[in-house]
């Protein structure tokens, strides 16, 4: 898995207006989504490729597969202005993507353990393979690929599942050898197949060489040989030469980054080159291919002095020479695919990744435009949620002409945006995160109506507005919890606060009735405060499970939604009657680890999310089971469902926000 650290440079207001890919032609019928149609809800649109973790070039040179946390894209090396073909889309977070000798297959290592098998002629997957990380018959489930690396010879692949490495035979699908190491990531074959080189990833930093006399005739060392010298930064990549005699790792930290090459027979470093780690790849024997933050630079490894520099705007995760050594594919954490020509020294560009995280999303008030919070200060794609904690823009999406605009934050305001919610016919409220302030925003003035808050609170998680667009609240965390309440009417604008209390727990979730008088929120304990208009006292609702849980008012104010989920995957949804607050319904599933909830404003449908990014839908009033839909490969962070209830918006920490509608049958 590539790791990447990128940081960007925020400025004050600018806009840019871009085409996107999708037809508007796809929203002109819609019907209002119910439970008679539900069935029939698909994707109709997509925003960004997520990051790209891995590139390959068919043996050909005619297509580069990319894997990342949005699935497998394959593009056209020679046009990558068409749309790249997707395999399939939700095969969950990928590592690597690797293509065999004979341009008949492509092998995707996929975050949910399987190794997928895809036909090259079709793209269609015909097998998957599970790895089991332990030979315990009491753990079942298929373990992490981190990589793959092929056998010169085409026969082995040394498959990476982080405490250690499988040798597989290709072609009777069997294992051969387990080799066991700790927090290994990469494993690569040299000398002519006679040495398999290792590395273990970030801090660990060590290289490792085991030898291989023969792999059918007997076991593998298992007291490999480390590589001494200290590498000056931790490793995030590693390549072995086509002479298979010199191995290239990359590495950044906070202060460091660069290459260095080790000869494999002596196991000596034989030179480091500094600024230019994150990823790195063989270009020729004395040519290598380095990342830095914003572009890739080709070094002479005799001299080591850069020859040229192409610049990608965003650090790359992967590169990847073409098997004619012709052009060089390289793939951004952005999600960009870059091709450079090394002779013509020409490079075009997919130019069409935005592949940061997406962390809200929030529709306009007529439906056909959608406002997504976008970046981070500090990127790490990685299965987790981690990296920073807040977007670094405001992309504005129009479904109907099918162009969007940004707005980066401005720095006085904003450290980072981790809310949104729309306030009328072009407004949005937005809030941020590890600073002290929410604001209106609207495409066209950005930000303005600045309000400040305590500054004992740093962080808020969540927005809601009343139907008349006069009270919003929020959700506020910091030394202690509170819930605020801003009333839009008010000049100035002004935060009253509710629930101050210096208990430990958070209030993830917030909700606001329609007619603005209720309010509520949820916390980590799996508590429930809820507060009408003149009494400072809040109710106290329980729900079964203490979890983080997320709550929403119904269109018509009759319901309170409330998930949670315990330890043993048990999930449910429970419904209050807004009269007195007692539970009425509830909704119950398994294994489902629900997330965010929101109720369609057009029906008495009920939408959630899970972890696993699923949109789940519930029929209320026929209390039926849920139905399924497979929208990310990770965590849906943001769930909108527009005013007419014709779309519902989906963004995810995979770096993609979708879309979902029913078209007209008529």
């Amino acid at each position: 898995m590539k790791r990447i650290f990128s940081i960007f440079s925020l400025v004050v207001l600018s806009c840019m207006v871009v085409r996107a890919q999708n037809g508007s032609s796809v929203f002109s019928t819609l019907e209002p989504i119910n439970k008679e149609n539900i069935a029939r809800l698909e994707r109709l649109a997509e925003f960004g490729r997520g990051t790209i973790n891995a590139v390959d070039w068919s043996p050909d040179g005619t297509q580069v597969a990319v894997g990342g946390s949005a699935g497998v894209w394959i593009y056209q090396a020679d046009d990558l202005t068409l749309a790249p073909r997707i395999p399939d889309q939700h095969v969950g977070y990928v590592n690597d993507v690797l293509y065999l000798n004979n341009g008949k297959n492509l092998f995707v290592a996929g975050s949910e353990g399987t190794l997928h098998l895809l036909d090259t002629a079709t793209y269609q997957e015909t097998a998957s393979y599970c790895f089991h990380g332990y030979e315990n018959p009491d753990i079942s489930g298929c373990d992490l690929i981190y990589h793959l690396g092929l056998s010169q010879n085409g026969k082995w692949l040394a498959i990476v599942l982080n405490d250690h490495v499988i040798i597989w035979d290709i072609e009777t699908h069997k294992e051969i050898y387990r080799l066991f190491d700790d927090d290994v990531a990469y494993a690569e074959f040299a000398l002519n197949d006679s040495v398999l080189v290792t590395a273990s990833t970030g801090w660990s930093s060590s290289v490792r060489f085991w030898r291989i006399k023969a792999l059918n005739e007997q076991a593998l060392n298992q007291n490999p040989e480390t590589l001494e010298s200290t590498l000056p930064f931790p490793i995030w990549d590693m390549q072995v030469s086509d002479d298979s005699r010199t191995v290239i790792i990359a590495g950044f930290s906070v202060i460091d980054s660069g290459i260095t090459t080790v000869d494999v027979e002596s196991q000596k470093v034989t030179a480091t080159y500094t600024k230019a780690g994150n990823a790195a790849a063989f270009i020729s024997e004395n040519i290598v291919a380095g990342s830095s933050t914003s572009g890739t630079s080709f070094i002479d490894i005799k001299t080591g002095e850069k020859v040229y520099t192409i610049e990608t705007g965003a650090g790359a995760s992967d590169i990847a020479l073409s098997k004619d050594g012709q052009r060089v594919a390289i793939g951004t954490i952005d999600g960009n695919l870059f091709i450079h020509d090394l002779k013509s020294k020409t490079t075009t560009t997919s130019a069409s990744g935005f592949g940061d995280y997406k962390w809200d999303v929030a529709f306009s008030e007529d439906g056909m435009s959608l406002a997504i919070l976008t970046g981070n200060g500090i990127m790490a794609p990685t299965l987790a949620s981690g990296g920073a904690n807040g977007g670094s823009q405001i992309y504005f999406w129009n479904l109907w002409t099918d162009t969007f605009q940004s707005t980066p934050i401005e720095e006085e305001l904003f450290a980072q945006l981790s809310a949104i919610v729309s306030i009328g016919k072009s407004d949005f409220l937005v809030a941020g995160y590890d600073d002290f302030a929410v604001s209106r925003w609207s495409p066209e003035k950005g930000f303005e109506d600045v309000v400040s808050y305590a500054p004992d609170y740093n962080r808020v998680y969540k927005l809601d507005a009343s139907s008349n667009d006069e009270k919003i609240v929020i959700s506020l965390v910091g030394a202690s919890m509170a819930v605020g309440m801003l009333d839009l009417n008010a000049a100035p604008l002004q935060i009253s606060y509710f629930g101050i209390n210096d208990d430990p727990s958070l209030f993830y979730s917030v909700a606001i009735h329609p007619s603005g008088n209720i309010w509520g929120a949820a916390d980590s304990r799996g508590n429930i405060s809820i507060w009408e208009d003149g009494n400072p006292k809040a109710q106290m609702l329980k729900i079964k499970y203490h979890s983080r849980t997320d709550i929403d008012f119904s269109e018509d104010g009759q319901w309170l939604a409330a998930n949670s989920h315990n330890d043993h995957g048990l999930d449910n949804i429970t419904l209050f009657n807004t009269v007195d607050f007692s539970p009425r319904i509830v909704l119950t599933g398994q294994d489902l680890f629900l997330d965010r909830i929101k109720f369609s404003p057009a029906s008495d449908l009920l939408f959630s999310s899970t972890v696993d990014g699923e949109l789940v839908a519930w029929p209320v009033a026929d209390e039926a089971m849920p139905i399924f839909f497979k929208a990310h490969s990770t965590n849906i962070r943001g769930l909108a469902i527009n005013r007419q209830g014709t779309l519902i918006a989906t963004c995810s920490f995979d770096g993609t926000v979708q879309v979902w509608g029913v078209r007209s049958n008529s």
